[in-house]
């Protein structure tokens, strides 16, 4: 995948533990913690590093491109 602004996280639920690691290494403060899982409130503080998705021990996180 082609990585540009345009990229961001997307989370497969079912795969999430809620452990909060990528919302802790997240350099732009774009992703959140609610109801125990992360979600992504500020968008467009994303720069699409990918350290979200490095990060996640469950691999429930991907980057689609917007």
């Amino acid at each position: 995948m082609k990585l540009d602004m345009h990229a961001l996280p997307n989370l497969d639920e079912r795969l999430c533990t809620g452990c909060s690691e990528c919302v802790v290494i997240c350099p732009t403060d774009c992703l959140e913690m609610a109801e125990g899982l992360p979600w992504l409130p500020r968008p467009a503080r994303c720069v699409s590093c990918s350290l979200c998705v490095w990060i996640c021990p469950e691999q429930a996180l991907t980057l689609f491109e917007d």
